[in-house]
């Protein structure tokens, strides 16, 4: 049975299809689109800010940002997105919404953060539908393909000295992906077929990380992902046929690394640069794939305007702001000596609540994605909002009682 992870494109150039529904037609490949992390901070960064831990909305990917956090914290948040795919001189243009991510973080000693996290990682839901001939007789073909990655997530994190921290993040990790295939006969009824794949993994990661302020504006950033160890379970079932078959055997996932660069230009001007990349093998995408993976490769740079902590600064100067442009080359194999590439620069907005409580964070990113050659160009503009409270957000002031 060929492995249904195989370029989605190619699908889509076999005979006319169409998407109808869902996100980018590239997350039908492997395991799906890999998310950035870290916050709407981050994303408005371009994806960045691995060294940068000056306030509550740090990016998690480096577990040692933890430790710097002020204080007790939750966010949580979601985005939507508009995907405009050309392939094969045709167009279409399709929306999606998701969560971006849940986090609770407090402090144990001055010294020593802890955080729970739920966190998705990648994502997969697009649908297509077109039509074909076999044997002189026409059919409508509809495909499904729907999963991706989620990891609930423990981090710690302790300050070593007044400028280095250190983290670790342990996870474990869940990832799903099905591919519903129903194939209609224009002419006859008892000719139709509904197969079903279904693959999952579970297993544990490891996250390490460290922070160092270098200089009192210059910070290094640094995380470490080895690779995971786990299991698949892989099902398929024609459901004609009422047929239903099963296995299981071991398999890794893909390890990450990564660091950054933050430099404060003056008083509330600060640059970051950051970099990752993935260790990536074929089982990764699943017991039965045999496509070799591309080495990912993703590079982004920011700068922020920090809010003013002065009482009398007017409302807009208490606002961050923040830009930046990022490159990201995913991790899906090559199709005609093309990578799979997103080009894109971001935008974000961070608006305090009253009283200290907290922030809303906004950001915006649009770029484009592959190629007509690789077999699809798409334009994406994808919008997040974070929403993040406090420990003054449940505290009650006290009553006043007149004397």
């Amino acid at each position: 049975m060929v492995r249904y992870y195989s370029i989605a494109v190619l699908l889509l150039l076999a005979f006319p299809h169409f998407i109808q529904a869902g996100g980018s037609i590239y997350s039908a490949n492997g395991l799906g689109e890999t998310l950035v992390a870290g916050g709407a901070r981050a994303i408005g960064l371009g994806g960045g800010g691995l060294a940068f831990a000056d306030s509550h909305a740090a990016n998690f990917s480096n577990p040692a940002l933890i430790a710097f956090i002020p204080g007790a914290q939750v966010r949580l948040g979601g985005h939507l997105a508009y995907w405009s795919t050309k392939s094969g001189g045709m167009t279409d243009t399709d929306a999606e919404t998701g969560w971006q991510s849940f986090y609770l973080a407090f402090p144990l000693t001055s010294a020593w953060k802890v955080g729970f996290g739920l966190l998705p990682v990648r994502r997969m839901d697009v649908r297509t539908f077109g039509w074909g001939e076999l044997a002189n007789q026409s059919y409508e073909e509809r495909i499904r393909y729907y999963g991706g990655e989620a990891e609930a997530q423990f981090v710690s994190g302790l300050v070593l000295a007044p400028r280095v921290s250190v983290g670790i993040a342990v996870g474990y990790a869940f990832r799903r992906a099905e591919r519903w295939t129903t194939v209609d006969f224009i002419s006859s009824d008892w000719q139709d077929a509904e197969f079903h794949f279904d693959d999952s993994w579970h297993g544990w990661a490891v996250t390490l990380g460290a922070l160092h302020r270098v200089h009192p504006k210059v910070s290094l950033g640094l995380f470490f992902r080895p690779r995971q160890q786990g299991n698949w379970i892989t099902r398929f079932s024609y459901v004609n046929q009422d047929s239903v078959a099963e296995s299981e055997e071991s398999g890794g996932g893909p390890g990450e690394w990564g660091g950054g660069i933050a430099w404060k230009l003056a008083s509330n001007w600060v640059v970051v640069a950051d970099g990752r990349s993935g260790l990536w093998t074929t089982g990764d995408l699943g017991p039965r794939d045999t496509h070799t993976t591309v080495s990912p490769l993703w590079l982004s740079a920011g700068i922020e305007r920090l809010a003013s902590s002065e009482t009398r600064a007017s409302p807009l100067h208490k606002w961050g702001y923040r830009a930046g442009i990022f490159y990201r080359q995913h991790y899906w194999p090559e199709q005609n000596d093309e990578k799979a590439v997103d080009l894109g620069s971001a935008i974000g907005l961070s608006i305090p609540v009253p009283a200290k409580r907290g922030a809303v964070h906004l950001a915006a990113e649009v770029g484009q994605r592959g190629s007509e050659k690789f077999g699809a160009l798409e334009t994406f503009t994808r919008f997040t909002l974070m929403i993040e409270m406090n420990e003054r957000w449940f505290q009650r002031p006290e009553p006043r009682i007149p004397k």
